[in-house]
């Protein structure tokens, strides 16, 4: 978490989402890219969280359950946690101070994935039995940390440790924390009393399992630091290629443009993602403004002319559809069908094998025919470019 930065807490990742768009477009239409300097705290993952906004400095995630196991994360949390830390470097998952999830799983998660931990206040901290579950919670948090000497932060707790650390160097701070985070989070939602609690708790565990060593724990040098970042980046740059197949709506596409470019798997879904984001935007600009519509007849219209009449465009698409193995993938897969000739060729020609070709041109024929669709030409429900899970997500590499 920064320091005198602004924050947006509490809000659900639907509204992330919308904040995204809006100032994608904006930047879009101005050239200024926003400044980083938005902190986008307890944000709730009602839906797969993909689009980072521009202006996003750091991202913490309120840990949730699984509706049926209280005791389990939620696949979409662990999932938009690895986009965030694919885009940001200050990525944190924030547990409520009533949380059942497991502690050692989310402790093993972010551990791996240097994402920090934030142990969230109650909403009313004198709330009878409140702030007792709370100081349980991050003791249990705390004797984690300390036991694997980890790297990640700890809030409150590494807070804590930076305040005792400038004491044992001589530094005497007239605050507990100058972070405006942890001030505003906890040093501020607090009574004396309470935060004396939580320190004399903390002193004990810190001597318990850190003793002489704390000096050298909290001596991890920055580049030390830098190293488990970038460490992470690569682990979730290599999760989207592994996962390109559940990730893609058109995941042979994206392989055949890795193998015929210098771009890796990963780069190439960024980049075909880029490319359909930036028509969409486009045409939300001109199309959304008071209130108009796209012109879906018109465009129809327009497509059915190039080729005489529409019985004339759906021959048309025919023969395309089966030229390019339309909803053959699978058969593909098997060999119980062969590419034809003609792809054939283009494969020996660009030295592709295939059968990859010939599945990546069944993924231009579903794009065709999701425009057809779209163009009201076919029957059918098109894919909604706002709600469809299978998005592909924005990735700086």
């Amino acid at each position: 978490m920064g320091d005198s930065m602004t924050m947006v807490s509490g809000i659900k990742a639907s509204e992330v989402s919308a904040i995204a768009d809006a100032l994608l477009n904006r930047y879009q239409e101005n050239k200024k890219r926003p400044e980083k300097n938005v902190d986008y705290y307890d944000i709730v993952i009602n839906e797969l969280l993909l689009n980072i906004p521009l202006d996003a400095k750091s991202f913490g995630l309120r840990a949730i359950s699984e509706p049926d196991n209280k005791e389990e994360l939620a696949q979409l949390v662990y999932q938009s946690l690895i986009c965030c830390v694919t885009t940001l470097n200050d990525v944190s998952i924030v547990v409520p101070f009533d949380s059942q999830i497991d502690k050692q799983s989310i402790f093993n998660f972010a551990e791996g994935s240097s994402i920090d931990i934030v142990i969230s206040l109650p909403e009313d901290p004198n709330k009878e039995g409140a702030f007792d579950a709370y100081c349980n919670l991050l003791k249990a948090y705390t004797e984690l940390w300390a036991k694997n000497q980890s790297s990640i932060q700890l809030y409150p707790t590494t807070g804590y440790i930076q305040y005792l650390m400038g004491k044992m160097v001589g530094y005497t701070a007239t605050t507990i924390t100058n972070d405006d985070f942890m001030q505003s989070e906890f040093t501020d939602s607090l009574s004396i009393d309470q935060m004396n609690k939580i320190k004399w708790m903390l002193d004990e565990v810190i001597e318990k399992h850190l003793g002489e060593d704390i000096r050298s724990l909290m001596g991890l040098t920055v580049q030390a630091i830098k190293d488990k970042r970038e460490e992470a980046y690569l682990s979730s740059h290599q999760y989207l290629i592994d996962e390109v197949d559940m990730i893609a709506p058109v995941p042979d596409l994206v392989r055949v443009l890795a193998e015929t470019t210098t771009l890796d798997l990963a780069d190439s879904l960024g980049y075909l993602f880029e490319l359909s984001r930036s028509f969409f935007n486009k045409a939300d600009k001109y199309f959304s403004r008071d209130g108009q519509s796209y012109p879906i007849g018109l465009l129809s219209t327009l497509v059915i002319s190039v080729f005489g009449d529409k019985d004339a465009l759906l021959q048309r698409w025919t023969d395309i559809a089966s030229l390019l193995h339309h909803n053959q993938k699978d058969e593909l897969s098997n060999s119980s069908v062969k590419p034809n000739t003609q792809l054939m060729f283009v494969a020996n020609a660009l030295s592709i094998e295939p059968v990859l070709l010939a599945k990546a041109a069944a993924d231009v024929a579903f794009l065709i025919e999701q425009a057809l669709i779209t163009f009201e030409i076919l029957p059918g429900k098109g894919v909604d470019k706002k709600n469809d899970d299978t998005t592909i997500p924005l990735v700086e590499v």
